[in-house]
C-alpha cells in the first residue's frame, strides 16, 4: 500500500469541508443501474462520486452480482419487471419521487424489465415536468461486443432515447442505435445528429459520444470523444490515451456529467441554448473537458497501482481486481471534488484539448 501511494502523487488543492461546499438544498438525483458487490462499476461507479458533487443519490439496482462479467465467474440476481412495478410503486405511494433533479439509467440486465423502468421513468418525469432531466446511458456493449441482446437496441429506441435530456453512447453504441458507421468526426455528428432526432419532448438532447477512435481524431497517444449541443454545435474533447484496460469509465463518465448538470442545473432556454440557475448560457464542452480532466486522474492512479501490484503469476481474477477503479483512494477523490473548478491551464497541463468541429 505504501508504493500505491507513493505512485499516486496528491494534487494540491484545498480541501474544504463539506459543509461549507455543500448547498442546503442537495441536488438529488435516482440512479437506475447494475450492482456490483466487489468493484466500481454502475451504481458503485455513480454513487460516491455523485455524492463527492454535493448530490444526494438514490440507488435504483437493474441487478445485484458478485463483480461485473469480465471476471472467470459471475453470480447474483437480475430483477424481473414486477420487481421494478413494485419500487416505482412505493417510490410513487410515499412522494419519495417529487424532488428528483435528475434520473440517471445504464446497466439494464433483463430486456422484459425495459418497459417497466421506462414507464416508471416516464412517470416520474410527467409528474414532476419542468424539474426533473433524465441522463441515459444506452450501455449495449462496447469495441464491437455486445454486451445483452440485440432485441435491446430497439428497445433503447423505443422507450429510452425519446425522454432523454442527455446521452452518453460510446462509439460502438452510438453506431447501434444510430445505423451510422463511425469512421470520422464528419460521419460521428452525423449520428449524434440521428440520436438527437430520437428525442420526442419538442428539444433536441445532449449528445456525448464518449468514444471516438477514429483516425482523424485518435493515434496511439491521443483519444476523443464528441460533444453535440443541444442548439448544434459540435466539439471534440482529446486527452491522452492510457495503453491499459479499465471497467467501468463509462459508468463514471455518465455519473460526473449527471452531477454536472445537477450541480449547475443544466437546463434547455427557449432557444435551445444550455443555460444554469442564473439563465446564463453554460460553456458545456468545458464542463465536458473538467471531466476529462477528472477520469485521467482516476484512471493514471489505478493504472499506477495495478502496475504495482500485479504479479506474472497472477491469475485473470486477481489481474482484473487489481486494476479496478481506484475511486476511493486520496488523489480521486481530491479529483473528483475539485472537478468543477478545474481551470484551463490545468486542462492544457494534463493535455485536454477542444475543438470546434461544427458551428
Amino acid at each position: 500500500m505504501r508504493m500505491y501511494i507513493h505512485e499516486c502523487k496528491s494534487l494540491s488543492i484545498g480541501y474544504r469541508p463539506a459543509q461549507s461546499s455543500i448547498s442546503h438544498t442537495m441536488p438529488r438525483i435516482l440512479a437506475v443501474q447494475s450492482h456490483v458487490i466487489r468493484g466500481h462499476v454502475g451504481n458503485k461507479s455513480a454513487t460516491w462520486p455523485l455524492q463527492l458533487l454535493g448530490c444526494d443519490v438514490d440507488p435504483l439496482n437493474t441487478v445485484q452480482v458478485s463483480n461485473h462479467s469480465g471476471y472467470p465467474l459471475i453470480k447474483g440476481h437480475r430483477f424481473n419487471a414486477q420487481h421494478f412495478a413494485d419500487l416505482f410503486d412505493a417510490l410513487k405511494s410515499n412522494g419519495h419521487d417529487a424532488d428528483y433533479d435528475l434520473i440517471l439509467s445504464g446497466y439494464m440486465g433483463l430486456p422484459e424489465g425495459v418497459p417497466t423502468v421506462a414507464e416508471g421513468i416516464r412517470d416520474i418525469l410527467t409528474r414532476n415536468a419542468g424539474k426533473t432531466l433524465y441522463l441515459v446511458d444506452p450501455v449495449l456493449g462496447d469495441n464491437g461486443k455486445l454486451y445483452l441482446p440485440a432485441e435491446m437496441i430497439d428497445m433503447y429506441k423505443q422507450h429510452f432515447l425519446p425522454m432523454a435530456f442527455a446521452m452518453t453512447p460510446n462509439q460502438f453504441e452510438a453506431e447501434l442505435l444510430s445505423g451510422v458507421t463511425i469512421d470520422s468526426v464528419e460521419s460521428a455528428c452525423e449520428a449524434a445528429d440521428k440520436l438527437a432526432q430520437f428525442n420526442t419532448q419538442g428539444k433536441a438532447p445532449l449528445v456525448v459520444i464518449t468514444t471516438l477512435d477514429t483516425s482523424d481524431v485518435a493515434s496511439d497517444s491521443t483519444l476523443s470523444l464528441l460533444v453535440r449541443a443541444p442548439a448544434g454545435q459540435a466539439y471534440t474533447v482529446s486527452y491522452p490515451r492510457l495503453h491499459a484496460h479499465f471497467t467501468g469509465t463509462g459508468d463514471l463518465f455518465t455519473a460526473l456529467l449527471a452531477g454536472t448538470i445537477a450541480a449547475l442545473g443544466l437546463h434547455l432556454a427557449a432557444d435551445g441554448a444550455l443555460v444554469g440557475k442564473d439563465e446564463k448560457v453554460v460553456d458545456i464542452v468545458t464542463a465536458v473537458a473538467r471531466i476529462v480532466w477528472a477520469m485521467q486522474q482516476v484512471l493514471a492512479c489505478t493504472d499506477a497501482y495495478a502496475t504495482s501490484v500485479i504479479r506474472p503469476e497472477d491469475d485473470r481474477a486477481a489481474v482484473l481486481r487489481k486494476r479496478e477503479l481506484q475511486l476511493i483512494h486520496p488523489t480521486s477523490r481530491e479529483a473528483l471534488i475539485k472537478m468543477l473548478t478545474v481551470v484551463e491551464d490545468e486542462l492544457e497541463s494534463a493535455k485536454v484539448v477542444v475543438k470546434k468541429v461544427r458551428s
